[in-house]
């Protein structure tokens, strides 16, 4: 797999300019997260939403799960003034901050190892306008390069630089962070890339994150739910908790599935992340699959093992059409059931 993650922030509240909601839903996502407090959900660069961030001390950590040496990650920004500067989104090797993105109070963009300065762009971004930015670094202490793009036009690059920070020859997390100290920031439309496989392993250019939610019910209704049919007890908008859900005790087979939301307008798919949250409601643990069904193939994944008894959001992503291996299409997604199987 070379598409490790997308993000739209879609799914964090329902109110524009409140808190993200339910409280503590970023954590349930992210590996490490602070000051969600100072965080809110507001209007998206295109349309949906995006997330705000009020101060430095707020940010979100993605944990990259590859060892692969190249990873890209891409994001649509704004920031709401110019009045400070700081350290912005850095990648991490553990606990150490790597290579990492540096704006100044002028606009331009540097790109740092840690505390060293390795360039700094003589572009600039203004205040008030969305940009599209894209940071591919390649990990090695003698022979590694890194690329910053903004709206898909190069602004720094390298080769045979020092990018690595700690033992590791790759990094193992990415950190979204506001640069400025008391100055909003926003962010939308993420993804993250490694280097591996035939495609989506380099930069994948301006793009755009899409959230489709259950409009009916799939060929499977094994799950039980808290009230009416099972799609519309998991297709809110705003996450309601234990208000409404779909349930199971049988740790075999069972198997819901949903028909989504209509996708429209769209001619290049990258791929598609399922989003789950879920909890167990004893001390038991048990394995749950996020399912695919497109035409004939049912595509169950790798099972997670779920122990917690609060929620926390499980995920998967898919880059290609399970069953034409070949890479997603309108039609074919819009045909598509997404859901889950207890097994």
């Amino acid at each position: 797999m070379a598409l490790l993650w997308i993000e739209g922030f879609e799914g964090f509240g329902e109110t524009l300019n409140a808190a993200p909601s339910p409280a503590g839903i970023v954590g349930r996502k992210y590996s490490s997260v602070a000051f969600e407090s100072s965080m809110k959900t507001t209007a998206g660069r295109i349309s949906g939403k995006s997330l705000q961030m009020e101060n430095t001390n707020c940010y979100f950590q993605k944990t990259l799960g590859s060892t692969d040496d190249t990873i890209t990650v891409g994001f649509a920004y704004m920031a709401g003034a110019l009045l400070t500067q700081g350290y912005g989104p850095t990648f991490y090797d553990g606990a150490n901050a790597g290579m990492r993105l540096y704006f100044d109070t002028d606009g331009k963009i540097a790109v740092y190892r840690n505390v060293t300065r390795l360039a700094t762009s003589t572009q600039s971004i203004s205040a008030g306008v969305w940009y599209y930015i894209e940071f591919k670094v390649k990990t090695n202490d003698t022979t590694g390069t890194y690329e910053l793009r903004v709206n898909e036009t190069t602004w720094l690059s390298a080769t045979s630089v020092d990018t690595q920070i700690g033992s590791n020859p790759y990094y193992t997390a990415w950190r979204w962070r506001n640069p400025y100290s008391f100055v909003t920031c926003l962010f939308d439309d993420a993804y993250i890339c490694d280097g591996s496989g035939s495609i989506n392993n380099d930069f994948l250019g301006n793009r755009k994150v899409v959230a489709l939610r259950p409009s009916g019910a799939g060929d499977n209704t094994d799950w039980t739910p808290s009230a009416g049919d099972n799609y519309a007890a998991v297709d809110e908008v705003e996450l309601d908790e234990d208000t409404t859900y779909v349930e199971s005790s049988t740790v075999t087979s069972d198997q819901d599935l949903y028909d989504y939301d209509a996708l429209a307008d769209v001619t290049n798919i990258q791929g598609i992340q399922i989003n789950t949250d879920v909890r167990v409601t004893d001390a038991q643990s048990y394995d749950l699959n996020s399912v695919i069904k497109s035409g004939s193939t049912t595509d169950e994944g790798s099972a997670d093992t779920i122990t917690a008894t609060g929620y926390s959001t499980n995920t998967r992503v898919r880059e290609t059409d399970p069953n034409t291996s070949a890479a997603w299409t309108l039609l074919n997604v819009n045909a598509a059931q997404f859901g889950i199987k207890a097994t």
